[in-house]
């Protein structure tokens, strides 16, 4: 039922953008026809509502997730171990005390 509403969304986006250059083009020739117009904003409109309302939810990104680990802020991903920040903090230390002797 998606992907039937995503192709009668575009089929009206397009034809809503078709009557709305004709509207532009009649204008132009100093007779606008506001039924254009109106018919034209409305299945342009309506059809991009019918395209974007059952679109998925994009992903989490994935950029800088090391950095939030560290910092402790946003959720930790999935397929990551359950690691305590207060942990990485020591493995830290413990190697700085490592190289230190």
């Amino acid at each position: 039922m998606e992907e039937i509403n995503r192709r009668i969304g575009t089929f009206f986006a397009v034809v809503g953008f078709v009557m709305l250059v004709l509207f532009f083009a009649s204008d132009v020739q100093d007779q606008p026809r506001l039924s254009l117009l109106l018919l034209g904003s409305l299945s342009f409109f309506g059809g991009v509502y019918l395209i974007r309302r059952n679109r998925p939810q994009p992903k989490k990104p994935q950029r800088f997730r090391m950095m939030r680990r560290l910092m402790g802020s946003g959720d930790k991903p999935a397929d990551t171990p359950n690691t305590n920040d207060n942990d990485i903090n020591k493995d830290i230390d413990n190697e700085a005390d490592e190289t230190d002797e």
